[in-house]
């Protein structure tokens, strides 16, 4: 619910967010808090959650920009870099990596990371989930990525068959 209060010079808006009101001009109707982006485990109903597991190199102030969040899995990843070329700001992406999958989806990270454009290591934070059914054997700690990336390979996901994929076992 958001009321306008008439002041001398201004128009001071009134919001409540979380059952806390927040007041300010209309050019700034929102506090803003900074939050650190730590890397945490956590279950959200059937899923296991990797929070911010390959954290972007940049960070911003919570005024600063608007975070693009998104989903995928790493078959997806060649439309990554157009993404983070055309948005130039922070891209949260959540990434599908159930079981065997895991493996595939840190080796196409660091792929991105080491070999693609350098936006994608400045601007883009990979968290990882999985079903409860699901659980990788394995999972390295978080931001451990497997060996070096080899650029002058094919990109992982390239001539990927979608059936020697995990999830559709």
């Amino acid at each position: 619910m958001s009321t306008p209060m008439k002041t001398a010079s201004t128009t001071q808006t009134s919001v409540i967010l979380n059952n806390v009101t927040v007041s300010g001009p209309d050019s700034e109707p929102f506090r803003c808090f900074d939050r650190e982006q730590t890397s945490r485990t956590a279950q959200r109903g059937d899923f296991w959650v990797l929070y911010n597991y390959v954290r972007a190199s940049r960070t911003f102030r919570c005024g600063e920009s608007i975070t693009y969040t998104t989903h995928a899995d790493y078959s997806f990843l060649d439309n990554l870099e157009p993404l983070v070329e055309r948005w130039q700001g922070p891209i949260s992406l959540a990434l599908h990596a159930p079981g065997t999958d895991l493996g595939p989806t840190l080796e196409t990270i660091q792929y991105l990371r080491e070999c693609g454009s350098p936006l994608v290591s400045d601007l883009v934070t990979f968290h990882v989930y999985f079903g409860n059914k699901h659980v990788p054997k394995a999972i390295p700690r978080n931001g451990e990525l497997p060996v070096p990336a080899n650029c002058s390979a094919p990109a992982p996901w390239t001539g990927l068959q979608s059936s020697s994929m995990y999830k559709v076992r």
